[in-house]
């Protein structure tokens, strides 16, 4: 294609030529006929130098012949040379394609000879396959039930165990009981003895407690009567204690109210000096502003200028632009055409190449796949010969389970006598426990209840003791009371006094 394109441009350039060639001569043969000179010539026909015209119109057409031979040489030469690397790249082209296709054919056949050995091994696997599902499906049948013996076994096992236990327990717990039994019978006894002794304290205290209780209302009756006595005085003390804190209070408020008053007048005054220092400085920002304002508008008029004079230049460069992108489109187009036959090319020269390259990989798949159909054939045919094993070895182990749970179970069934047996006697064991319990409960309950009474005497007997010393200081406490609050009393009064005189207004209201 690039060939037959060349071929024509130079065709269209030898034609132009000629043709140009021949309207020069036309031209300056006709020029030379109908020159003033060349009538003047014919009409004089005695010139000195008749051939001067002729020999220059052939001077110009031998230097315009030569020019354009020139021309065509090279143009010829170019052309030349451009049919002869085309000519060598296509017959590079068409042995690469015809080696490709050759390379092609042979791993086809390669291809379908493994693919026939692949679809054998295939068979062979899929039988052995069969086989050893066969022989797993049995496997895992005698597996299971392996299993189900093996967990009836440790089942047996754990109950054996656990009807041990129970029993040894049960003979513990008897042996507990009859221990517990003979301690309670002891603990009844000394309980009785401590009952009878606690009753005979009891009786003592009591004739202790109501002693105590005749001196405790004598002493009873003294104390209010001082305590009357006491609250009287008291009430006059506060109620001079009261007048003289008033009086007080009226004081600290006065006091309090002049220094607010103080604290106020230096709040203001400080609240003016700080507003007289904002103005000053928001005078002195304003200023600033308006110079800042002024120059900025200056510099927006310059910016205006520039941008007129710089949008005229732009006008004239987009013109240019235009221009020369016209020229260049035209330039695009040539060289895209001449690139799109090379590619077509290059596309049929690697679409051969890639063919080959995926014939080549199918051939390496297939090799890989027989040869892991071998190793899958050999492994699957050691797996067959091991699950055979397994199979006979599970049928002895459960022959052999079989008999151990047969031996467990009567085992258990022994077991199971020998417990209800011991339960039974646990139980007996248990009823006469219980017996002794409550017998023991009732006795400890009537010990409990008169050693409360007891210790409740006790305390009421102390309890009355302290409260007859508790008077008697309090009696001792009151007389000194009374004297003190005389004192204070007195005291009260003359203070009120000099109150009334200091503050009357204050007094009064």
């Amino acid at each position: 294609m690039d060939a037959s394109a060349v071929s024509n441009s130079s065709e269209g350039s030898y034609t132009g030529l000629v043709y140009s060639d021949r309207a020069v001569y036309s031209v300056m043969g006709h020029t030379s006929l109908n020159s003033p000179r060349a009538q003047h010539t014919e009409r004089s026909g005695q010139s000195s130098h008749p051939y001067r015209l002729a020999a220059v119109c052939l001077g110009l057409l031998c230097a315009l012949l030569l020019a354009a031979t020139s021309v065509l040489c090279v143009l010829y030469l170019m052309e030349h040379g451009a049919n002869k690397i085309i000519n060598e790249e296509k017959d590079q082209l068409q042995r690469d394609y015809n080696l490709l296709k050759q390379e092609k054919d042979q791993l086809q056949r390669d291809y379908n000879l493994l693919k026939q050995e692949k679809d054998q091994l295939q068979g062979d696997y899929n039988l052995l396959k069969q086989e050893k599902d066969q022989l797993q499906t049995d496997y895992n049948s005698l597996k299971q039930e392996k299993d189900q013996l093996q967990r009836d076994y440790n089942h047996l096992k754990q109950e054996k165990d656990q009807l041990q236990r129970d029993c040894n327990l049960l003979k513990q717990e008897k042996d507990q009981l009859q221990r517990d039994y003979n301690l309670l019978k002891q603990e009844k006894d000394q309980l009785q003895r401590d009952y009878n002794l606690l009753k005979q304290e009891k009786d003592q205290l009591q004739t202790d407690y109501n002693l105590l209780k005749q001196e405790k209302d004598q002493l009873q009756t003294d104390y209010n009567s001082l305590k009357q006595e006491k609250d009287q005085l008291q009430r006059d003390y506060n109620h001079l204690k009261q007048e003289k804190d008033q009086l007080q209070r009226d004081c600290n408020l006065l006091k309090q109210e002049k220094d607010q008053l103080q604290r106020d007048y230096n709040l203001l005054k400080q609240e003016k000096d700080q507003l007289q220092r904002d103005y000053n400085l928001l005078k002195q920002e304003k200023d600033q502003l308006q110079r800042d304002y002024n120059l900025l508008k200056q510099e927006k008029d310059q910016l205006q200028r520039d941008y007129n004079l710089l949008k005229q230049e732009k006008d004239q460069l987009q013109r240019d632009y235009n221009h020369l992108k016209q020229e260049k489109c035209q330039l695009q187009r040539d060289y895209n055409l001449l690139k799109q036959e090379k590619d077509q090319l290059q596309r049929d020269c690697n679409l051969l190449k890639q063919e080959k390259d995926q014939l080549q990989r199918d051939y390496n798949l297939l090799k890989q796949e027989k040869d892991q159909l071998q190793r899958d054939y050999n492994l699957l045919k050691q797996e067959k010969d091991q699950l055979q094993r397994d199979c006979n070895l599970l049928k002895q182990e459960k022959c052999q389970l079989q008999r151990d749970y047969n031996s467990l179970k009567q085992e258990k069934d022994q077991l199971q006598r020998d417990y209800n047996s011991l339960k039974q006697e646990k139980d007996q064991l248990q009823r006469d426990y219980n017996s002794l319990i409550q017998e023991k409960d009732q006795l400890l309950r009537d010990y409990n209840h008169l050693k409360q009474e007891k210790d409740q005497l006790l305390r009421d007997y102390n309890c009355q003791k302290q409260e007859k010393d508790q008077l008697q200081i309090y009696y001792n406490c009151l007389k000194q009371e009374n004297g003190q609050l005389l004192r204070y009393y007195g005291a009260g009064l003359s203070r009120v006094s000099c109150c009334i005189q200091y503050y009357p207004f204050r007094c009064f209201v």
